[in-house]
């Protein structure tokens, strides 16, 4: 294949609520690294239906709606202006407009040979919603790398619950319990599926709690995979997350592009020991799903 004019990209793989956002503020620390917010680009097959979904039900509040796309605003207007101004995002956004009809693919593309000699670094959990999905962002970069990004099952079914609460009010516990366990399985088997057979030093599965429990130490070894330097200097500059082109809510606040808990307070926060592999019982989850969650969690690293 003809040699692409910018670095192979890096793709953080991983289901919702799994500490995804500070895990790319973190290595987006590094100077030959730039970090995209969530843009959502996979999602769908051309640049005006990524524009135009809301991704999650038709009739979805404007506010909502810009929130979503408020990501791939904030990737063009950065790249393209320097700026995150109101009056940049509003150009971004004609600019995006103009160019409805490119893949999105493409566009990422564009955005990667812009952002060139740094390495392309991009996370959005609504990838591995589906295989489609998946295949789309593998496919359309065949250099690319991948970090699969794992967290403890308990601790991310816990924080989609509290994440979800208020959109999914009219689902009972057990209707929502079984949504988020089915969310958190599925999205790693299909991630899982999806990297089989890739070299290791294309696919590297990182645990979320490792991470943040010890940047200081665990870091280093990821930047070095990566083929970056990874000396002190640099791993104690990433940590601070605050300092990501992308933090925080923008200069008129609304802006997202990631975890908006993350984006309200940026600041590196230790994350808290997930406890042992046991599921409450007042979730209602099935015997059998939960021990095929344990399965893979233990497969994981869990215990």
């Amino acid at each position: 294949m003809p040699q692409a004019p910018y670095p192979p990209p890096v793709f953080i793989l991983a289901p919702a609520r799994s500490c995804s956002t500070v895990t790319l503020a973190l290595l987006a620390g590094h100077p030959d690294i730039f970090g995209f917010p969530e843009m959502l680009l996979f999602t769908q097959e051309t640049v005006g239906e990524v524009l135009d979904s809301t991704v999650f039900t038709p009739g979805a509040p404007d506010d909502l709606v810009r929130m979503r796309i408020g990501g791939i605003c904030r990737a063009v207007s950065e790249i393209r202006e320097n700026s995150q101004s109101a009056d940049a995002l509003d150009r971004a956004y004609r600019w995006l407009r103009e160019r409805s009809d490119w893949s999105s693919v493409r566009l990422f593309g564009h955005l990667l040979e812009r952002v060139s000699p740094q390495v392309g670094l991009e996370k959005s959990p609504n990838t591995s919603n589906s295989t489609e999905r998946l295949m789309r962002c593998i496919d359309g970069f065949p250099r690319a790398r991948f970090i699969h990004l794992v967290r403890h099952p308990v601790a991310t079914q816990r924080s989609m619950r509290e994440h979800w609460a208020a959109s999914h009010a009219d689902l009972s516990t057990e209707e929502s319990s079984l949504q988020c366990a089915t969310s958190w399985y599925l999205s790693h088997h299909r991630i899982r599926k999806a990297l089989a057979g890739l070299p290791a030093d294309r696919a590297l599965t990182v645990r979320a709690e490792e991470l943040l429990g010890d940047p200081r130490n665990a870091l280093g070894p990821v930047f070095a995979w990566l083929g970056l330097s990874s000396d002190d200097a640099v791993v104690q500059g990433a940590l601070r997350t605050e300092r990501w082109r992308f933090a925080g809510t923008g200069e008129a606040g609304g802006l997202y592009g990631g975890d908006s808990k993350f984006m309200h307070a940026p600041e590196l926060r230790p994350l808290p020991d997930p406890g042992p592999l046991t599921f409450p019982g007042e979730w209602q989850l099935p015997e059998r799903i939960c021990e095929q969650m344990s399965d893979m969690a233990r497969s994981f690293g869990y215990s």
